[in-house]
């Protein structure tokens, strides 16, 4: 496991469970999270690995998030929802 994994995890986690009330009962969206398949964490991990990883990877290739700290934040999002 790596620090910077469990940092961005924790950092998407606190996102997703202040952003989830707000779309749930406010906007009456779509659930987010709290259903079978957590969209949330699903776009989250598409954000992730299609657009910040290829940035961090032309800025600075060893900057870039490994397939394992991709699952840790998965993992904890799905957790989480």
């Amino acid at each position: 496991m790596s620090l910077r994994a469990i940092i961005i995890g924790l950092a998407l986690v606190i996102i997703q469970t202040a952003v989830t009330p707000y779309n749930d009962y406010y906007l009456q969206g779509t659930d987010i999270s709290g259903s079978h398949f957590p969209l949330g964490a699903l776009f989250v991990l598409i954000v992730l690995t299609l657009g910040i990883n290829p940035v961090l990877k032309k800025i600075r290739p060893k900057a870039e998030l490994n397939p394992g700290e991709l699952m840790i934040v998965w993992v904890m999002l799905v957790v989480t929802s």
